[in-house]
């Protein structure tokens, strides 16, 4: 018979239901075995158990069983699926930027090891993810990571993002600034060092969180850098004021989005020039080994998210009349960009580049002895 689970309170694993019924019932072992683990299913869900089992009453009880848990059918021998990699994760072989990181570091025969993205986000992180466990498709691999970002809205997104790409334990995501003053103890990533650095869009960053120290940015990450490491910057070469062409709609949508921009009150990102970023890692003691650019073709939708970026500051400007002004010359702007898309035989216009610069850190001089 069935009664209420008052006797075995502290039953939790089938192990200790094979206990009981032992020293309780005459039935041989294996149906003890099998009994157990039915009954301790039952007792963890219907909150009920059989307490007492003879042989006499074996049909009725199968049937009371039958109608208080039902005994799943046998089932046929399951493949579970491989695991497959987030959709969200970022494969050097379809992004070129990374891609040309991956192929220059393929070049070394080393691993990334232990890497720091120092201006991070989810882009970069979901890149990052590529070369972690599961999702890894090549060679190249990340041991751990650290990722830095000044902004704690950005921290809270790439830690989301982290946990949905499942490399939130591979890692660690750090809120700092890299010109904060203090104590050299207390500075950001204080005693760490790193085989990789990656500064992904990090200058042209700066100036929204540490303005005029670009040209200190490169040695400060060069002291965490490793002898024989590399650092590999990405950025964007400035957009020129005017240009030839077509593509000079592109131009014009820069100018008003940072107007947009210094209305409200905020800093624009300040973009610096590949021959800058060269200048600047040799005088940190790195040794430039190989520089490449990336043109960049425009499409409309890429241009209306420009403009987009300037309507959401129109409701900061110090005028509802400017604001309205504003508004209505950013409309006039997108259909006179649509205008030039629809001139350009692919459907983008091109200007300006991305680029990828790689630099290494010298081995250190051996002591010489006496």
């Amino acid at each position: 018979t069935f009664q209420p689970l008052t006797t075995l309170k502290k039953v939790k694993t089938p192990l200790q239901c094979l206990h009981h019924f032992k020293s309780t019932t005459t039935i041989n072992p294996f149906r003890v075995i099998v009994l157990a683990a039915i009954s301790f299913n039952c007792a963890n869900s219907l909150r009920v158990i059989p307490l007492r089992f003879q042989r006499k009453n074996r049909e009725i009880l199968n049937k009371k069983l039958s109608s208080a848990l039902p005994l799943p059918l046998p089932r046929k021998k399951q493949i579970m699926p491989l695991p497959q990699p987030s959709k969200n994760v970022v494969y050097g072989a379809d992004d070129k930027l990374f891609g040309c990181i991956e192929r220059s570091h393929a070049s070394t025969g080393k691993s990334f090891g232990r890497f720091l993205d120092s201006g991070t986000g989810t882009h970069s992180l979901r890149w990052m993810a590529s070369l972690i466990g599961d999702n890894r498709k090549t060679d190249l691999s990340i041991d751990d990571y650290t990722a830095i970002t000044a902004d704690e809205g950005m921290r809270i997104n790439v830690l989301k993002e982290a946990e949905s790409l499942g490399i939130e334990e591979n890692g660690s995501i750090i809120i700092g600034n890299w010109q904060a003053d203090g104590p050299e103890e207390e500075e950001l990533c204080h005693g760490e060092m790193y085989d990789t650095i990656l500064a992904d869009y990090l200058v042209g960053a700066m100036d929204g969180f540490s303005p005029y120290y670009q040209d200190l940015i490169f040695p400060r990450l060069t002291k965490h850098l490793k002898p024989g490491g590399r650092l590999y910057v990405v950025g964007l070469n400035p957009i020129p004021d005017h240009t030839q062409g077509d593509a000079n709609i592109f131009c014009k949508v820069t100018r008003l989005r940072d107007s947009c921009i210094l209305l409200a009150g905020h800093r624009c990102y300040r973009e610096y020039p590949v021959d800058w970023i060269e200048r600047h890692l040799e005088k940190a003691g790195l040794k430039i080994v190989s520089s490449s650019q990336f043109p960049i073709m425009y499409s409309h939708a890429a241009i209306v998210r420009q403009l987009n970026v300037a309507r959401s500051k129109l409701p900061l400007f110090p005028s509802k009349a400017l604001a309205k002004e504003m508004g209505e010359t950013i409309d006039a702007l997108e259909k006179e960009s649509k205008e030039a898309i629809d001139k350009s035989p692919n459907g983008r216009l091109q200007l300006g580049f991305d680029y990828v610069v790689t630099a290494e850190k010298p081995m250190q001089e051996p002591m010489q002895r006496d």
